[in-house]
């Protein structure tokens, strides 16, 4: 129950989304519940509030895995459709390039990216990566992705 706060905590200065957390005490209706951990919610409001997104205007993809590493991908805000155009950018060119990587640089965030594996890495987080997968863009019209 302190090992995710924590690790979390850790990255608050690598602009990966850093969700707030607070232990609470539960009790319902007088029963005591236990002690648990009372979060901000990721959403397009924390996106707003952290990133200054335009809350009305946004792609907000979630990827889970369920079983056999079946990837449930879809929309809590907004649509795909940047989403599988950067997916296809990736499989259909080379990285190592580095015009494409230079123009990946446009279509994503590349290094709050990769301080995001880095830390998911590092922590080692048994969690990860079959679940709680998110990305967001800001929906603008010259560019792909802005977040």
């Amino acid at each position: 129950m302190l090992r995710d706060p924590l690790m979390t905590g850790l990255t608050k200065g690598l602009n990966i989304g850093y969700q707030a957390y607070r232990p609470v005490v539960v009790f319902l209706n007088g029963e005591y519940w236990g002690i648990h951990n009372m979060r901000e919610r990721l959403d397009r409001f924390y996106l707003e509030d952290h990133f200054g997104a335009d809350r009305d205007n946004l792609d907000l993809v979630e990827a889970n895995y369920g079983d056999y590493y079946v990837p449930l991908l879809y929309a809590d805000e907004g649509d795909m459709e940047a989403y599988w155009l950067l997916h296809s950018y990736v499989e259909e060119n080379d990285l190592s390039d580095p015009l494409v990587f230079d123009s990946l640089n446009t279509m994503m965030n590349v290094e709050n990216f990769m301080n995001y594996q880095l830390s998911e890495i590092y922590f080692a987080n048994s969690d990860w990566p079959g679940n709680n997968n998110r990305c967001w863009r800001e929906r603008i019209e010259d560019g792909l992705l802005n977040g």
